[in-house]
């Protein structure tokens, strides 16, 4: 069975700029060249660098919530 992502009360919609497509195509081609320039499957390396962009993105987003959150308990 199919689970769909909604956000609860509780949670957040990542904010921020979302992923460009030029930083997804930048990392895509250099996976592509570490993997020794196969044929076929492009989407592979492309599925790949935007799941790890928007992670990377997600976690910068909460480091820094979490830092704010954390010099304000501090206070």
């Amino acid at each position: 069975m199919a689970t769909t992502n909604t956000l609860t009360e509780n949670q957040e919609q990542p904010q921020g700029s979302p992923v460009s497509e030029s930083e997804i195509a930048t990392l895509a081609y250099a996976l592509w060249e570490k993997r020794g320039r196969p044929h076929g499957s492009p989407e592979e390396d492309w599925y790949q660098a935007e799941r790890a962009l928007r992670l990377k993105k997600l976690t910068r987003t909460f480091s820094v919530r979490l830092s704010s959150q954390l010099a304000a308990a501090e206070k």
